[in-house]
């Protein structure tokens, strides 16, 4: 299959670097669900942090950061069963996934050097709901829309939730395979993208996010800002830039 790499500019909505001719042939001869994240740029106020990702076909296999962290996606009879981090080459923290009889992750088996440090156990609740057990200690409720998008996060034994809020844009991970495992395991693949998510926190510190994008023809995210109240005074705004494979 013939690749294609586009970039676009940042906080453009009106694509003034292609010129009409280009974006007819995008169109015509670029489906959806050929559309994988090659690069993300992420700019903070002191630092700049690339990501790039590989695919095996639609699986992810890799990431790996300008900051020298890496993750190694291991498949077997197409279920991801095995993840292996590494910081600047040394590897630290593996995790090996569990299914039940229809492909479901059931288990997250998180260890460092053989030892066992965290166990994650999911539920599938008959209301669409999934029910966390995080380590035996926290119990974690996640809704869902129509889209499969997280829209609530409720901590049964303490009162830290969350509300999500998305565009009707595609999210940059939306066609990898299992995607909503990457989505419970932690990673942000979504079927759309986050606009905010608020805690509803009962203490005075908040945590809140929101951002924005600007988007391409086939409405993928080019780049856009987060803006991060992680609970203190110290608001973070990261500058997003986003590269596909076509």
């Amino acid at each position: 299959m013939k690749k294609l790499l586009f970039t676009f500019c940042l906080f453009s909505l009106v694509f003034n670097s292609c010129n009409d001719n280009e974006l007819e042939d995008y169109v015509d001869n670029v489906t959806s669900d050929s559309v994988f994240l090659q690069k993300k740029i992420e700019t903070y106020q002191d630092e700049e942090v690339v990501t790039n990702y590989i695919y095996d076909e639609d699986k992810l296999i890799s990431l790996s950061d300008s900051d020298g962290y890496s993750e190694v996606f291991t498949y077997t009879d197409d279920l991801l069963k095995s993840i292996q981090e590494y910081e600047d080459g040394e590897l630290g923290f593996q995790t090996q996934l569990e299914y039940d009889s229809f492909g479901r992750l059931v288990k997250e088996i998180i260890s460092i050097d053989s030892n066992t440090v965290q166990v994650n156990e999911f539920t599938y609740n008959s209301d669409g709901t999934i029910t966390m057990v995080e380590d035996g200690e926290n119990t974690y409720i996640f809704s869902y829309d129509n889209y499969g998008n997280r829209v609530s996060e409720v901590h049964l034994e303490g009162d830290n939730d969350y509300s999500y809020t998305y565009d009707t844009r595609k999210n940059p991970f939306r066609n990898i395979h299992q995607r909503m495992v990457f989505e419970l395991i932690g990673h942000d693949v979504y079927n759309n993208n986050v606009l905010s998510y608020i805690s509803s926190s009962s203490s005075n510190m908040t945590d809140n996010y929101n951002s924005s994008y600007a988007y391409n023809a086939i409405g993928y995210p080019t780049g856009g800002t987060q803006t991060y109240n992680p609970g203190t005074d110290n608001q973070e705004v990261v500058t997003l830039q986003f590269i596909y494979e076509l």
